[in-house]
């Protein structure tokens, strides 16, 4: 019997108090009852069970003593409320148990009332939840801890259930989407409408593979017109029989990454077409890019070539030591370096040829600028 039950134990066993304590006493919860006034007289065996004192210490109002002092005040003022107005009676308070220890319980009764309508007595149970508002507490926990970071990173999360309708959506999509969160809430085609004509078949193949999880690049389409590449990965959640119950997904902006691609990709073609040997270092001077000509030019393929210092390929001897000082802090100060040197391929063959070195740094968007990184 749980903790709804005070109604129909006042129905069922009143008048029939020799059999009341037999029954009571089979109940998993504290079972109880007062007279009209409110006066405590009757507790089943689980009391003493959990008190570790007797009934008799407990008789009138004695009972407010095992609760926390911090619940007696409102919990009485409660009790006397629902006496005065003939209502049910609801409330929860922690109760001492033998051990020192106070847990949480939801207490509940109902009035059984005489033929002429006036109150008999209260009959009511008392259900330990403390367990519940720990796991409740935790749970609360859990989802602050959630929202202070899909709230506070730039990706936008998302959560939908199984059949695909919106749960939730992080506030990054309006930065993003260039469209209010509630948007979304108030129709689950809001995502899609916003994708790109040209990639919504792929986009909506994506979605099919819900079950097993994907990843899908696309474009979508601002209120304002603008166009933005969204990198989308999403994973199933499933229950203990292995069934989706939701989907998560994190999109990310990556415009600017794939505006870089696009610039190396130009390079690189340029790169390749140009009749000159051109070797792009690192901040350190390993070499990242090495075209085909520098290939003819020097003897080293791309694949050997990057990753080496520079200098240490194309120059050799104590001679060129000092000379790569010379060169090294002149780009230091940001001049423009032209050099007549005597180079070495790889066979080590030495021959004369002028090096033009330039120093630049590139940006992580794939801009170049004069001035030394941050």
């Amino acid at each position: 019997m749980g903790p709804e039950s005070p109604r129909v134990l006042a129905d069922a066993l009143v008048g029939q108090d020799d059999r009341l304590s037999v029954l009571a006493d089979s109940i998993d919860h504290i079972v109880w009852s007062t007279d009209a006034s409110g006066a405590f007289n009757f507790a089943n065996a689980r009391w003493e069970e959990y008190t570790r004192q007797p009934l008799s210490e407990a008789d009138g109002s004695g009972w407010l003593a095992l609760l926390h002092p911090e619940d007696r005040k409102r919990t009485w003022a409660c009790f006397r409320e629902a006496i005065a107005s003939g209502k049910r009676f609801e409330c929860e308070y922690r109760l001492r148990r033998w051990d020192g220890e106070y847990r949480w319980h939801l207490s509940r009764a109902a009035p059984h009332r005489h033929a002429s309508g006036e109150i008999e007595r209260w009959v009511g149970t008392c259900t330990d939840v403390d367990d519940l508002k720990r796991a409740d507490a935790a749970l609360r926990e859990s989802e602050s801890r959630f929202r202070d970071i899909a709230e506070n990173i730039r990706e936008v999360f998302w959560l939908t259930s199984a059949d695909q309708k919106i749960m939730y959506v992080s506030p990054a999509y309006e930065d993003i989407w260039g469209q209010s969160v509630e948007s979304c809430y108030a129709t689950d085609l809001a995502f899609f409408d916003a994708v790109h004509p040209d990639d919504k078949e792929s986009f909506a193949a994506a979605l099919k593979s819900k079950n097993e999880g994907f990843g899908v690049e696309y474009r979508i389409v601002r209120p304002d017109g603008e166009i933005r590449w969204i990198q989308d990965r999403a994973f199933p959640i499933r229950d203990d029989r292995g069934s989706v119950v939701r989907v998560a997904g994190i999109a990310e902006d990556i415009t600017a990454r794939r505006a870089l691609e696009s610039n190396l990709h130009m390079q690189s073609k340029l790169l390749a077409s140009v009749n000159l040997a051109i070797a792009l270092t690192d901040i350190e001077g390993r070499i990242v890019t090495w075209n085909n000509h520098a290939e003819i030019v020097y003897g080293w393929t791309a694949e050997e070539a990057i990753g080496r210092n520079f200098f240490e390929i194309i120059l050799l001897g104590e001679a060129s030591a000092s000379e790569v000082s010379e060169i090294r802090a002149a780009l230091g100060s940001g001049e423009h370096v032209i050099r007549d040197l005597e180079v070495t391929r790889r066979t080590g063959h030495g021959y004369g040829r002028r090096q033009d070195y330039r120093r630049s740094w590139m940006r992580r968007d794939g801009s170049r600028t004069s001035r030394d990184p941050p």
